[in-house]
């Protein structure tokens, strides 16, 4: 069987961690794994990136067009059978359309696209292409992961109850200046909204809804949506939120997440069920019964292989080793977010409520005081911070209903805090 050919889009960023990653796995596993090229506009730029890519054989090309012909042109040398996306969130609809019209199949990285209606669209192309449409979103691909969905559905927790994920991730001047989209809510016309909650701390979420969903290939999805937003940064969009929202599985999740704090902690996520729980931070995954019994306590893996190795047996047509975030699946993740900017404004610091220190890498870091133990305390206590009484500056949440939401058309205005 001939190994499944990769093409990626860009050098720098996200990218250049995807293509050391390709070219590890295509030494690594070179009967099922090959990089073929990369389409970097400026390419200038990455001299050792590009150095590395050419010492291994990947070409270089000025564009994804161009990249797109020659694999047209040339199958034999330059063919691709799917291209890997880690570009801006205002480019996956328009970048994902043009690779499934080209023949190829996609692996575009998370949060999906900035609207549900993009979402949907890109998955109607995919139909229509006849070739799969996968997002990177690592932890489904995890193989632990479909073991735990299907361990949660064969009754091993009893029924599930509630859910919830809680992180602190300090975020300073330099991460909100890297680039002109973040922590915005558009650019270039096209809605990308992004926020702790849409992409760096996007996947315990996504994995959350999966792990409680009904069925081996659903997620749960949200009903109502209650939210407080929250900004520190000199940003469009929240840097803060808590958020609670019913599911159709009856269900609730509770989500606090921050980039507005001194101390990396998290990300932490829980899931109860009836007779026991389950919790999951970045290293291990702990499975109790309700009596203290221990069903599961492991270690979590390399998810990146096993992405590249789902990745694979799904261009194939094949069975995947383990779960795969496709747009059935993303789409209860970007309705839920929706839903929490549909439900309230964001609510701006003032500075006289923040501490401004200097981060590790010495930029200014703005911090709400103790804002990690209330993002524990609401995880914990299943509650949003207007709900604590130990939360001075929180304010009441709005709810909104986004069941089966087809078209997302913008945010509430923001106030000050």
């Amino acid at each position: 069987m001939n190994p499944v050919r990769f093409g990626l889009c860009g050098m720098g960023g996200y990218a250049k961690i995807i293509g050391k990653l390709l070219i590890r796995m295509a030494g690594s596993d070179p009967q099922n794994v090959r990089f073929v090229s990369v389409a970097e506009p400026d390419a200038s730029r990455f001299t050792a990136e590009s150095a590395l890519l050419s010492s291994h054989g990947v070409a270089i090309h000025a564009s994804l067009d161009e990249m797109l012909k020659a694999s047209e042109s040339d199958p034999g040398r330059c063919g691709l059978d799917v291209v890997w996306l880690p570009v801006p969130i205002h480019l996956h609809r328009r970048f994902t359309e043009q690779v499934l019209s080209a023949g190829m199949a996609v692996m575009c990285e998370k949060p999906p696209a900035g609207t549900i209606q993009d979402l949907l669209a890109m998955q109607q192309a995919s139909r229509d292409a006849c070739k799969p449409l996968l997002f990177g979103f690592q932890d489904m691909y995890d193989p632990m992961t479909l073991r735990l969905k299907r361990l949660i559905l064969s009754g091993a927790i009893g029924a599930v109850q509630r859910a919830s994920v809680w992180a602190a991730w300090p975020r300073d001047a330099k991460y909100f200046g890297r680039n002109d989209w973040a922590g915005a809510l558009r650019r270039g016309g096209e809605w990308i909204m992004d926020s702790p909650a849409m992409n760096a701390l996007a996947h315990p979420i996504n994995l959350l809804l999966y792990l409680m969903g009904g069925l081996e290939t659903q997620s749960a999805e949200p009903i109502t949506v209650e939210s407080e937003l929250y900004r520190a940064n000199a940003i469009e969009n929240f840097d803060t939120v808590i958020a609670r929202a019913s599911l159709t599985t009856g269900a609730s999740i509770l989500i606090a997440l921050t980039h507005a704090c001194r101390q990396t902690l998290g990300s932490f996520a829980t899931l109860h069920g009836s007779e026991g729980r389950i919790d999951i931070d970045e290293k291990r995954v702990l499975v109790r019964r309700g009596d203290g019994t221990v069903l599961l306590d492991e270690q979590r893996q390399d998810k990146y292989a096993d992405m590249v190795h789902a990745v694979v047996n799904t261009v194939r047509g094949q069975p995947a080793p383990a779960a795969v975030a496709d747009a059935s699946t993303a789409a209860a993740h970007l309705r839920l977010v929706h839903g929490m900017s549909l439900a309230s404004v964001v609510h701006e610091f003032q500075n006289t409520r923040l501490n401004i220190v200097t981060s590790s890498d010495g930029y200014p870091l703005r911090v709400i005081e103790d804002i990690e133990s209330v993002m524990k305390a609401c995880a914990e206590q299943h509650k949003l911070a207007h709900e604590l009484s130990s939360v001075p500056w929180s304010q009441r949440p709005g709810m909104v209903n986004v069941q089966n939401l087809q078209r997302f058309d913008g945010p509430l205005t923001t106030v000050k805090a």
